[in-house]
């Protein structure tokens, strides 16, 4: 196994981790379940929970989908994946931003 596929191997994964916990964040801030009995509730019946799922799930499922119909024959798996990485590092680092000033409002505004 050379580094490319190695970066691929870990990196790829690692901006996916990145890029769900940041987009949980926001959408718990947009989504906000504050009354509960229980916090199963919370974790499992909220619409936080549901759109966050929505969302991870679209962010693996439609760059798959569309490399699995495109067949790009012009570009390799390494360049598709090494592209989609770095796109979701700049879309993380969009929300991250938007985490650090309207997410504060937002989070004032809650309590």
């Amino acid at each position: 196994m050379d580094v490319r596929h190695w970066l691929l191997l870990w990196g790829v994964p690692s901006v996916y981790a990145l890029f769900v916990a940041v987009a949980g964040l926001l959408i718990n801030l947009l989504y906000p379940k504050l009354e509960f009995k229980n916090p199963g509730v919370v974790v499992k019946q909220s619409a936080s929970a549901l759109v966050a799922f929505l969302v991870e799930f679209a962010s693996v499922a439609v760059p798959m989908a569309l490399y699995v119909w495109l067949r790009p024959a012009w570009v390799s798996y390494e360049v598709y994946a090494g592209g989609l990485a770095a796109a979701l590092l700049v879309l993380t680092a969009l929300l991250w931003q938007v985490l650090r000033t309207r997410g504060v409002a937002w989070f004032q505004h809650i309590l």
